[in-house]
């Protein structure tokens, strides 16, 4: 069926009524009218079907370059963070900023067919060492990530940017 707004009827069909008289009756309720009988009707959405391209591989140049993701993150790293001292309360809103601001930049390299995940953590230093680890179940042949650590004398920030292949 094609999608219907809410509050709509699905299907036309006869619903058995009694009048008021006590007689029986038959009103029939078309297929896309409003639940709302002072609503104007309106004409369902067509559903798209798409047909499976069976690309299971990334053409030549669209493969998940780490070099230019790696160039990518100290980039950003450096530019916004070169100046910052940790806050606690504004490192949650950081992390978010930086990983929205990365992940727009990657999909502008414009890798067809990829998904790409994230993963910003802002931490104080405060003379502690930091290791983060990660698991995942990929294709060692077209999946990758690359990780870029930025430190100044208050806090540490470790991104982390993961590219699978979605065929």
């Amino acid at each position: 069926f094609p999608s219907v707004p809410l509050g709509c009827v699905r299907e036309r069909m006869a619903m058995a009524t009694t009048s008021a008289a006590g007689g029986p009756g038959a009103r029939v309720v078309d297929r896309f009218a409003s639940a709302n009988p002072e609503d104007p009707p309106t004409t369902p959405t067509p559903v798209i079907k798409y047909e499976n391209t069976y690309i299971t591989e990334p053409e030549n140049g669209e493969k998940f370059q780490r070099s230019r993701v790696r160039a990518l993150l100290v980039e950003v790293l450096q530019e916004k963070m070169k100046k910052k001292n940790y806050d606690a309360e504004k490192a949650p809103d950081l992390a978010k900023d930086l990983s929205s601001l990365i992940t727009t930049r990657v999909k502008a390299l414009a890798w067809p067919r990829y998904k790409f995940v994230v993963q910003v953590t802002v931490t104080e230093r405060t003379g502690q060492g930091v290791e983060i680890a990660s698991r995942c179940l990929w294709d060692v042949q077209r999946d990758n990530y690359v990780a870029e650590t930025f430190q100044n004398s208050t806090m540490i920030v470790m991104a982390t940017v993961f590219g699978c292949y979605y065929d």
